[in-house]
Parts: structure tokens; C-alpha cells; sequence
């Protein structure tokens, strides 16, 4: 029997429950008395909460489980949630401690919510299987109005574990903050993880993050979003920034990070989304050349302005720089001409930007969707 189970089976032993969910019921009250009902409540509920969680019983399970009888596999960091203040507000509510001897608990210097911490701890023990894939809708046969999800041959699963703490996943090397109460399930390898995971057209993007186990699956996180979404919200989040852009040579397509909000807007995935390339359809454009803007063209050639040849040896390269000077011996035939060209060099320059500004953006044909985290809050893992 794994540590999980003899956890669970003692809670339920025990009647040991969860967080309190907030409730509320109607029961035909006018609405003043419900907000002041609602509100008694919820105050009522958040005592109890506080209550609960510095039971010594929670103190005594976190000793048990995560110090004297702790699962070897495990790491030896230890989380802390810790009881909030008007004087300790700046303080991030989740700290580590690092277990130095066996069955010993670390120093605390702060008051400890201890069913949050039990719980937490237990979160991050959790061993989770995210497994995203590319899934298309059918019919059913016996019945024309509802419709079942098939997943295709694409798809990916990987083990990912849940931290209270999250970091931005479109800089690198950013530093990492407290999450808690969210946590979150990071993928750092999502670029290479899911590089062939493509979307087409008529197709859905569907992620799901589950506990396994031996008898049934713990779902924490389900969801599915059509191409023809992931397509909109991408060409409006990368339209700015390619008619901003411009670069001599190919230009790559941007990635742009997409939030998709979990069943009853419980938690969220995020998608890293990038327009897949299409073979044999890379344009490069060259500035220098009169032939990438036909009409724009002239017909005379660069070095014959005004009748006169402009040879290589009219000009020589300046002592500092990437800049030509002209040579002092030359004609003013040829001082002309090179200023000549010199101008037409710029003109061209500024007509091939608003060319390429202008140029309408590639309708992708599909889609590369990297999933990099989901995060869901600890209540609901609960």
C-alpha cells in the first residue's frame, strides 16, 4: 500500500475533511437578509476554518507522516504555511525549511497553519501525469445530437510536479515568487516536449492533469479548446508584433502564450502557441536587390547613372566604419553617380519596409501548442 493511500484511509478514519467550501442556500429569503445571512456565514465558516487548521491533530498527522515516517523517494524540503498578520503581511505566506535530522522538526520562527501545511506538503508529494493531446469530435451513432471526443495518434503524457511557487515562462532565467494558494504544475521542457504536437483545422486541443492510481483516476484538471479558438486569439495577439517587425532574411513566426481557465474557472493551462511552419514556402527578401521589388524597378542598372560606369576601384574603404568614401582623384561624374545610387539605396531600403509592413500576414494551416503549466488552486486538489 503506498504512503498515499495509508494517508487517505487514516483522514477517513479519522473524519478528517478538507477545506470548508464556502456555501450558501436561498430558501426564499428577501436579498437583504440573504447578503446578511450570506455574509454571517461566510464569517462563521472562515472562524471555523482558523479553528480547524491550528488544531494540534494536523501538528501531530505532519509529524507522522512527513518526519518520522516519510517517504524515502521524496525530497527533504519541507513547506510551511504560515498564519497571516497585519505584521507580517509583506511576508510571503508559504516558507521551506530543509529537514537536517531524521524525525526532528526544523526551527519555526513564525506561527504555522498546520492543516494547510499537512495538506500542501501532501499536494507536493502527489505523483501527477499531464497528458495533452489532439482529439477531434464525432458523432454518435445512436444518437445525432450528442457527440463523444476521439484522441488522435498525437499525443503526449509526462509526470509534472505541483509547487506554491511559479515563475514567467516566456522570459528565461526569471526568478521564482510564492503562488500559494495556487499551485502549480510546470513543464520545463515544453519546447522540445511537445514539438510535434501539431493542431488543424477542425481539431481540438485537449489537456488533462490526473493523480493515477491503481483503482480510479483523480481528475484535477480538464479542458479543451478548438483550433478555430487557439487560431483567433493567436493572429490577434501576433498581428502587432509582425507588422512591427522587420529582419532580412526569413521571418520566424512569433510564439505567443494563450491562457485556457479550467472547468467552473478553477485554475488555468498554458499554452505556448506557434505557427507551424510550411515546407518549401520560406521567402527571403533582399533590400539590395532591385528584383525583390518589382514595381518598384528602375530601368537602369545601378552602375550606370548618367551615362558613366561606376567602377569598384572609384571607391575605397574608409579607415573606420562599414562606410564607403569616395576617391579624392575621381571625376565629379562619379562623385554624382555614387551619390546617385547612394539615394536610391535608401529609397529602396524604406520601400521594402513598408512592403513587408504591409504585406498581409500568412493564414497558418496549423498550429505547434506547447503546454508549459497549468496551475489549479490547493482547495480544489484537496
Amino acid at each position: 500500500m503506498t504512503q498515499l493511500q495509508v494517508i487517505l484511509d487514516r483522514l477517513a478514519a479519522e473524519n478528517l475533511n478538507g477545506p470548508i467550501t464556502p456555501t450558501s442556500s436561498s430558501g426564499g429569503y428577501p436579498p437583504r437578509t440573504l447578503r446578511r445571512a450570506s455574509h454571517d456565514v461566510q464569517n462563521y465558516q472562515e472562524e471555523a476554518q482558523e479553528t480547524d487548521s491550528l488544531d494540534p491533530k494536523w501538528l501531530a498527522l505532519f509529524q507522522e507522516f512527513f518526519l518520522e515516517n516519510s517517504d524515502s523517494r521524496h525530497d527533504d524540503l519541507l513547506f510551511f504555511v504560515r498564519q497571516m498578520h497585519s505584521e507580517n503581511e509583506h511576508l510571503d505566506p508559504v516558507f521551506v525549511k530543509r529537514k537536517t535530522q531524521p524525525h526532528v522538526m526544523p526551527q519555526l520562527d513564525d506561527a504555522v497553519m498546520w492543516k494547510e501545511t499537512f495538506f500542501l506538503n501532501l499536494i507536493v508529494q502527489l505523483p501527477c501525469k499531464l497528458t495533452v493531446a489532439v482529439c477531434t469530435r464525432a458523432t454518435l451513432p445512436d444518437n445525432s445530437q450528442k457527440t463523444s471526443m476521439t484522441c488522435s495518434h498525437r499525443h503526449v503524457s509526462t509526470r509534472v510536479y505541483a509547487l506554491p511557487t511559479k515563475s514567467r515562462m516566456d522570459i528565461k532565467d526569471t526568478s521564482m515568487e510564492c503562488s500559494y494558494p495556487l499551485i502549480y504544475y510546470v513543464v520545463d521542457d515544453y519546447e522540445e516536449m511537445f514539438e510535434q504536437l501539431i493542431v488543424r483545422e477542425d481539431e481540438y486541443l485537449c489537456v488533462e492533469l490526473a493523480v493515477p492510481s491503481t483503482d480510479t483516476k483523480i481528475t484535477l484538471f480538464q479542458g479543451a479548446a478548438p483550433y478555430s479558438a487557439l487560431l483567433d486569439i493567436y493572429k490577434q495577439k501576433a498581428s502587432s508584433k509582425l507588422n512591427k517587425r522587420f529582419k532580412m532574411g526569413p521571418v520566424n513566426p512569433p510564439t505567443e502564450y494563450v491562457m485556457m481557465r479550467g472547468p467552473n474557472s478553477k485554475g488555468h493551462a498554458q499554452v505556448a502557441i506557434t505557427a507551424a511552419p510550411i515546407e518549401n514556402t520560406q521567402e527571403t527578401i533582399d533590400i539590395t536587390s532591385p528584383s525583390s521589388f518589382a514595381p518598384y524597378s528602375t530601368s537602369e542598372p545601378f552602375n550606370n547613372v548618367n551615362g558613366t560606369n561606376v567602377s569598384s576601384t572609384a571607391m575605397k574603404r574608409g579607415n573606420s566604419g562599414n562606410g564607403f568614401k569616395y576617391d579624392d582623384q575621381a571625376s565629379p561624374q562619379l562623385r554624382s553617380a555614387s551619390s546617385t545610387s547612394a539615394t536610391i539605396f535608401q529609397s529602396l531600403k524604406k520601400l521594402s519596409q513598408l512592403a513587408i509592413s504591409d504585406r498581409p500576414a500568412l493564414e497558418p494551416e496549423s498550429l505547434r501548442c506547447c503546454m508549459t503549466f497549468i496551475n489549479v488552486p490547493w482547495t480544489s486538489v484537496v
